[in-house]
């Protein structure tokens, strides 16, 4: 295991940290370095005929030679961590009375300046996004199934002041169905950090995706918490028959956090809101991923930044 490895290893066990993230990234920026030009095969030539005869790659430049990704993707893993601190320390001072210092979103305030400088950051991360978010996807596709087609590859900026859950989204087709719901996947501090899927999806790849990426969010789509109009809770049930939408599998059943729930029986688990079941289920999904890719329990994230003083 070389020390690129052991990073990523740290990564997948402590997602929270970041320390081993902006290691990972010096990581990259020490070991890049440059590779045949897939343009021209390394030839450095266009292959067109003009009056002047064949002209340079635009690709390489002539040079044959072309980055090989990775200081693209160290400065992107710098760019999402600093986003995050950034839009975190935004979000502390925004708590903060707006009669006291600080605690206003005028441009001179420390709000309104770590909004401002998150927000300039955020042109160069789609910058490094563009063209390259299928090869930093490229483990997942594998999995997951093919790239849509069908329109240019989406990129969603949560635009929602003090979200310090900004992130990029991929998606791809499922397996042997194109036309069925799409897989999505969204970026966080360099890395993969949710997924949304099928339940079917989920249970085939999670042992998989979770040893690969540091996923700490995962929405099943065709799983639905049951309303009791009458009782005022929403159910997620456990049985041999899943055919109903809030009937889990047992193995993320089992999984199912009581902290999150007003009641809990063997078959059943009943929640205040839907927003609670469906926290939840992310929860038992995560958990039963990283015990599938043989990784500990998620830790609590560190603080960012600062609380205002």
């Amino acid at each position: 295991m070389n020390d690129g490895q052991a990073l990523l290893t740290t990564i997948l066990q402590f997602p929270a940290e970041d320390t081993p993230r902006l290691g990972f990234a010096d990581w990259l920026e020490e070991n890049s370095a440059e590779v045949e030009c897939g343009t021209c095969d390394g030839d450095g030539l266009k292959r067109a005929m003009t009056i002047n005869g064949r002209v340079k790659c635009p690709t390489c430049s002539g040079t044959g030679r072309v980055p090989d990704g990775r200081r693209a993707r160290a400065e992107f893993i710098r760019c999402q961590i600093e986003i995050a601190r950034l839009l975190a320390i935004a979000e502390r001072w925004a708590t903060t009375p707006s009669d006291q210092p600080g605690g206003s979103m005028e441009d001179g305030g420390p709000a309104g300046a770590a909004l401002a400088e998150s927000q300039n950051l955020q042109r160069r991360e789609r910058d490094l996004w563009d063209g390259r978010w299928e090869d930093w996807s490229l483990a997942l596709i594998r999995l997951m199934g093919p790239l849509s087609l069908s329109e240019r590859p989406p990129h969603k900026y949560v635009n929602t002041a003090f979200d310090a859950d900004q992130e990029m989204l991929a998606y791809c087709h499922p397996p042997n169905d194109p036309d069925g719901e799409h897989i999505y996947w969204r970026f966080r501090r360099g890395f993969v950090s949710e997924i949304h899927c099928t339940c079917a999806a989920f249970q085939q790849h999670a042992a998989e995706i979770f040893a690969a990426q540091p996923v700490t969010a995962v929405t099943i789509s065709d799983k639905r918490p049951l309303w009791d109009e009458g009782r005022s809770f929403c159910t997620w049930a456990k049985s041999p028959y899943q055919s109903e939408s809030y009937v889990l599998p047992r193995a993320i059943f089992r999984k199912l956090p009581h902290n999150f729930a007003r009641y809990v029986r063997d078959t059943v688990h009943h929640y205040e809101t839907e927003d609670l079941a469906r926290a939840a289920l992310s929860a038992a999904a995560v958990s039963l991923g990283r015990d599938l890719a043989g990784l500990p329990p998620l830790t609590p994230a560190p603080a960012s930044a600062p609380a205002p003083a």
